[in-house]
């Protein structure tokens, strides 16, 4: 099994709520991470090794505590925001509850990865790609391009994650370069090709590899978890 051609860009992201700065009382920040711990627990631990500021994080899902955040309101302990993915963002920019960043950490960072008002910016960045089955596919078997998978010759083949966040940022970013006209068409014709429905990535790859579909939509990083 193989990975072949990137399709979009996601990643994590990381946004302050209104009135942080260096936490309420100057030595503290409270930061609501939709990052699992043991991803970016070490990074939390290095930060406050390097500044001496105590961090308190909750962990949950980014639309969970995105939620939060806006029902909170004003009342919100979260300093920071660690999101998965940009919707979430969006959302809460849309709400008022984010404020713009310093400009030192803009500067950082490329424009296509930052918020245009400064509100969020990316901190890494994951490929969404086609994974297939080597064992049925050579990589000059895969089309061009993603639009390419409507075809009927794929009917029965493919499988993908719809709930899962990554998969909902591919759809939107395809929304916002090819228009909702073409990627309800796209969309249409995908589900006109009987998928296979799986919760999470990793899920896809290992139906992959068992042979159940012969390609995948899934982050670059998956595979390598198998």
């Amino acid at each position: 099994m193989r990975m072949a051609r990137g399709l979009a860009l996601a990643g994590a992201l990381l946004a302050l709520a209104p009135g942080c700065g260096d936490g309420a009382d100057g030595g503290s920040l409270t930061v609501y991470s939709g990052r699992e711990q043991e991803i970016v627990e070490p990074l939390f631990e290095r930060f406050q090794e390097a500044t001496g500021i105590e961090i308190e994080v909750r962990y949950g899902e980014s639309a969970e505590l995105a939620a939060t955040i806006a029902e909170e309101g004003g009342n919100s302990p979260a300093d920071v925001f660690f999101a998965q993915d940009a919707g979430t963002l969006g959302f809460l920019a849309a709400e008022g509850r984010l404020t713009r960043l310093p400009q030192a950490l803009l500067d950082r960072v490329q424009r296509p990865y930052r918020d245009p008002g400064g509100r969020w910016v990316g901190t890494s960045g994951r490929a969404r790609v086609v994974a297939y089955n080597t064992e049925e596919l050579s990589e000059a078997d895969l089309p061009d391009s993603i639009l390419d998978f409507a075809d009927p010759r794929w009917k029965g083949k493919i499988g993908l994650p719809p709930t899962n966040a990554s998969f909902q940022a591919f759809v939107t970013a395809m929304r916002l370069t090819l228009g909702e006209g073409r990627t309800r068409e796209w969309l249409d014709a995908i589900k006109r090709n009987e998928p296979k429905f799986y919760e999470k990535n990793l899920p896809v790859v290992e139906a992959i590899a068992a042979g159940e579909v012969e390609v995948g939509f899934v982050n670059h990083y998956y595979l390598y978890l198998l």
